[in-house]
């Protein structure tokens, strides 16, 4: 794209000013980080300056180094470092950075997801790795900075955040897997933003295509074994919010399933009670105002909407709850979770869908970490752990069945009693109380592992019958091994 026939200066001078101006300006803006001076530096930078960056992004997309700097320029703009974002509540420059970081991102990632296909292995560092990080990082940055309300672009009628949602997932897409083990940080950014969308925004990533999910799945599995601590961390983040939010709608469909069938009956004996309850459920909230309609474009739209929601049927939930930023997917998403993620059925020759036996698969990698005398990740692991089980609990009382079968008979009432400490006084659920349980008996569990394999010898039989023969001192068998192995055999 050339620059405008009437400009003064050629296309490299250009190129060289943004790219200068671009660094220049990024440092100056990382020094400020109160709220007061940050904001002096706003005043004189929007919208002039992003609509220039804006630009600059259109005439050289694919050229790293322009994208690069400008895209870390702008996501030092829109970091809410120390609340230096928390405007005054009569301004609305929250939305207006929001919406001005959302267009950029939508016109750059549009035309660099079809650019990164084309990428050749000389030129891959320099021309994809390094632009994808910086637009990962922006990306996460603009969606984690709290110093705008995300539903009111719904209110207004702008859908350009949820574009921007819909663009983080595809841009994640081009991320291959031996990328993601070959560079650090392009990884790190990578779950850095998976973690933002599966903490905030599940309703929209489960109403994609299911194909979706599958991906950030197998990255995730990736992400949990990588020796880097803050790589690992964030992948058992991401893991721990996508497994919350099935088990939350398991539990959701189980509830109404069975609150269905009551109704069916209950319907038939209070009519005339349902219809008082139905009058009680109208939100407390007025579709009209009592002073003449607002004269703000921006308001009058938002009334409008608001009106529509509540001129259909009586809301299941309240008014605000139902217009939620994602509301308008829950049932496609709950949907496409429960014919894919959910309703499972599994033999013991197989026969499980791939979500179930990545989880499987998980399972045993967090446990097999438990037997290991480093586990620097033990918190991080624990999380989603508690999750995987509960969503597999017969395969993980036959993993313990298995393995309990592997050691020697007299040695099988201590090793059955530390796989009881796991669950000690844990429920079906996933509260934060029961959570915190969890974890502290993973502690006890892990410490009384470390035990039992120091002061016992155990040795994995080829068929998995256990032997009460005497065995050799020096021969001493991992207990990861017979995990491993028991696993391998379900």
């Amino acid at each position: 794209m050339p620059l405008a026939e009437n400009c003064s200066i050629s296309p490299d001078d250009a190129r060289n000013s943004i790219i200068g101006l671009a660094r220049d300006l990024a440092g100056v803006a990382f020094s400020l980080n109160t709220m007061a001076a940050f904001q002096h530096f706003l005043d004189w930078f929007y919208p002039s300056l992003f609509s220039l960056f804006g630009r600059a992004l259109e005439l050289w997309p694919f050229d790293p180094l322009v994208n690069c700097p400008v895209l870390k320029l702008l996501a030092e703009i829109v970091h809410n470092r120390n609340d230096r974002l928390k405007f005054d509540g009569t301004l609305p420059m929250g939305y207006l950075l929001l919406a001005e970081m959302t267009k950029i991102l939508i016109n750059f990632g549009a035309q660099l997801i079809p650019f990164c296909s084309q990428v050749t292995e000389d030129n891959l560092y320099s021309h994809k790795v390094k632009p994808l990080t910086r637009c990962l990082n922006a990306l996460r940055i603009t969606l984690s900075g709290k110093y705008a309300n995300f539903a009111i672009f719904g209110l207004v009628g702008d859908d350009s955040f949820e574009k921007t949602v819909k663009l983080s997932a595809d841009i994640l897409l081009c991320v291959t897997e031996e990328e993601l083990r070959g560079f650090i940080k392009l990884s790190k950014a990578y779950f850095a933003l998976l973690e933002c969308l599966t903490q905030s925004h599940m309703t929209l990533i489960s109403s994609l295509d299911s194909s979706v999910i599958r991906r950030f799945f197998n990255a995730i599995v990736i992400g949990v074994d990588s020796l880097d601590a803050s790589i690992s961390w964030s992948a058992c983040a991401c893991l721990d919010y996508i497994l919350t939010h099935i088990y939350k709608v398991s539990n959701t469909l189980s509830s109404s399933q069975s609150n269905d069938a009551n109704d069916v009956t209950a319907n038939s004996n209070n009519t005339n009670d349902n219809v008082m309850l139905k009058d009680s459920e109208y939100p407390l909230f007025v579709p009209t105002p009592p002073t003449s309609l607002p004269t703000s474009e921006i308001a009058q739209a938002a009334r409008q909407r608001l009106t529509a929601r509540m001129a259909g049927a009586v809301p299941s939930r309240g008014c605000c709850s139902a217009l939620a930023i994602w509301s308008d997917r829950e049932v496609a998403a709950n949907a496409n979770l429960q014919q894919n993620f959910i309703s499972h059925t599994g033999n013991a020759f197989g026969g499980v869908s791939e979500f179930t036996m990545a989880s499987r698969q998980l399972i045993v990698t967090f446990l097999s970490s438990f037997m290991n005398e480093e586990c620097k990740n033990q918190w991080s692991v624990s999380r989603p752990l508690l999750a995987l089980i509960l969503l597999n609990q017969d395969y993980f009382a036959n993993l313990q069945r298995l393995v309990l079968n592997a050691v020697s008979p007299h040695q099988r009432p201590e090793l059955e009693g530390i796989f009881r400490k796991l669950m000690e006084n844990v429920d079906n659920n996933l509260y934060a109380k029961n959570r915190d349980k969890f974890t502290q008996n993973i502690s006890v569990f892990r410490h009384a592992l470390m035990e039992f394999m120091k002061t016992v010898s155990v040795k994995l039989m080829g068929n998995q019958q256990a032997t009460a023969a005497n065995y050799d001192t020096s021969e001493m068998f991992s207990l990861r091994s017979i995990l491993l192995s028991s696993a391998a055999s379900l």
